[in-house]
Parts: structure tokens; C-alpha cells; sequence
């Protein structure tokens, strides 16, 4: 018996349906969000050979750069960059990763900088690493690991960048974080203070808590160390409170500042630090 056209597009059908679901099944597992695990390395990505050694403060910042997308919807990460110039160190939150046709954006930064870059993806996707943090900095980096935090949902993973930063013969451990703002806050808080507290001075913590600094004042440090939450005092111009923030102990603060731009829409969180006489020239090791 001789099939007709009829006949052949209705089994044809289930063939297609079959196909199509595979198809979307597929493309679903692959564009699920994976953790990404953890990391360490001794030095970061560049042939550029950090020379601020020398400088007499230090300059750092945090900046939640948005994916690079600014208040006006446009992506642009040389406005970031302009932004930038001039620091030692630069903690970098919801960077970017490679994708089909751009480099990650802690590269792309970087280069536009001239500086060391670190990109520490909280997860994975598509088949590549795909967003995450970062870090920036003129300094020797005598190590990094990538520390993930435990979280109960599905995405917004996080993790903590750890690294030891030689600065006028002295090791300061950095550590930069980005925490969850739904039910792990408190859980990423707690974790990521009681490492910061175990840390040897002197020690700088940063980036975006999602936690507004009135919350953050009344903590107590069970070492004993004298910890400073600097930027308890900053207020964006409209007079909401920031959720990014700067922790140091061993350090002294000249200067700290809010600075509001349309390039992402978190402000950049800058100071500047002195190492404390009694710790001037001391050699260091790893925590």
C-alpha cells in the first residue's frame, strides 16, 4: 500500500515533537546556573609587573559594576574604567564572563588599566564560567583562593576572594565578597565576618554586603581586634544608604568617599589607607 503525502507529515509529526523537545530540553540543562568551585592561584593574570609598592597610602575600592551595564541601559565599560584609574587595588562585583564574542570583564578592564585582574566566577553557565567577581591591583599578589559560599538556592551563588597583598614590605590580606540579598544574607554575613575575623592584621574586607551599614555598626569582633567599618558615615545624594561597604584593621583612614555615577547602578566606594606605624617594614607570611 503506497503512502500518501498525508500520511507522511502525520508520522512525520511525532518524530519533529520528539526532536523539538530534545531539543529544549537540551538547551535548558546547558543554560542552567552550576556553582562554580573553588580557586587558588599565586599571582594574577598579566604580564604587567606591579611598581605601587613604594606609593606612601594606599588606594583601594569597591565597585558593583553591573555587568558594565549603566542607569541608562548601556553597557559601556570604558566609562567604568575611567572611573578606576588611579587605584591600587580594585574589588569588582557581578563582572561577566568570556562569551562568544568578548573577553570576560575583569580582562576587558585590565587591559583598559593596565593592571593585574582576577576574575573569580560564583558560577558557571552555558558551558563557561559566566559571572562572579573580580579584582584589580597594582600590587604583588603573593596568592588568591576563591572561597565559595554555601547557599540554598539555585542561583545567585557567591563566593569571597581571598589575597595577600605585599604593600611596603607587609602582607595585607584582602578579602572581597559579594553577598546574597534574599535568604542566605544573614547566613553569608555571618560567614564571611568570621573569616574576616580569624585574618591576621593587617587585613581589609569590601564589596557589596546588600546590607545597609545601621546593621552592620553594632557587630562585635570575637578576637579582640580593633575592626573599623569606615564607611558608616556615607550617604548617596538622594540619602539612601549604601549596601557596599569597606572593614580594616591595622590600617588608618585618610579619606573615604561615596561616588555616585550613572555607569552602574551601585556607587563607587573608595578610600585611602596608611599601614599603622608599629606595623611600617614588618615582613609578613601567609595567614
Amino acid at each position: 500500500m503506497t503512502r500518501t503525502s498525508n500520511d507522511r507529515r502525520f508520522l512525520a509529526r511525532p518524530v519533529l515533537v520528539l526532536l523539538a523537545l530534545s531539543i529544549s530540553a537540551g538547551f535548558y540543562g546547558y543554560s542552567l546556573r552550576k556553582p562554580a568551585g573553588p580557586d587558588h592561584g599565586t599571582q594574577l593574570a598579566s604580564s604587567i609587573v606591579p611598581s605601587h609598592d613604594a606609593v606612601p597610602t594606599l588606594r583601594i575600592a569597591t565597585f558593583n559594576i553591573h555587568a558594565g551595564k549603566g542607569l541608562d541601559e548601556r553597557t559601556d565599560l570604558n566609562r567604568i574604567a575611567a572611573m578606576l584609574g588611579g587605584y591600587d587595588i580594585v574589588v569588582l562585583n557581578e563582572v561577566l564572563g568570556d562569551s562568544w564574542n568578548t573577553p570576560n570583564q575583569a580582562r576587558q578592564l585590565g587591559n583598559l588599566l593596565e593592571m593585574p585582574w582576577l576574575f573569580a566566577p560564583t558560577e558557571r553557565r552555558y558551558g563557561r564560567d559566566y559571572f562572579g567577581n573580580g579584582l584589580l591591583c597594582n600590587l604583588l599578589v603573593r596568592s588568591w583562593h576563591r572561597i565559595p559560599l554555601v547557599t540554598t538556592r539555585d542561583k545567585g551563588f557567591r563566593n569571597m576572594i581571598l589575597a595577600v597583598v605585599k604593600y611596603q614590605g607587609v602582607d595585607i590580606r584582602l578579602l572581597g565578597v559579594h553577598l546574597d540579598s534574599h535568604d542566605d544574607r544573614l547566613d553569608h554575613l555571618e560567614a564571611c565576618l568570621t573569616f574576616f575575623d580569624t585574618l591576621a592584621v593587617p587585613a581589609i574586607l569590601l564589596g557589596d554586603f546588600n546590607t545597609r551599614a545601621a546593621d552592620l555598626q553594632s557587630l562585635s569582633w570575637p578576637s579582640g581586634q580593633d575592626t573599623h567599618l569606615i564607611t558608616s558615615e556615607l550617604k548617596r545624594p538622594d540619602g539612601r544608604l549604601p549596601l557596599d561597604h569597606i572593614f580594616i584593621k591595622g590600617l588608618e583612614v585618610i579619606d573615604c568617599q561615596l561616588i555616585p555615577t550613572d555607569a552602574s547602578d551601585h556607587p563607587l566606594i573608595t578610600a585611602e589607607l596608611k599601614l599603622l606605624d608599629d606595623l611600617t617594614g614588618i615582613n609578613d607570611s601567609d595567614n
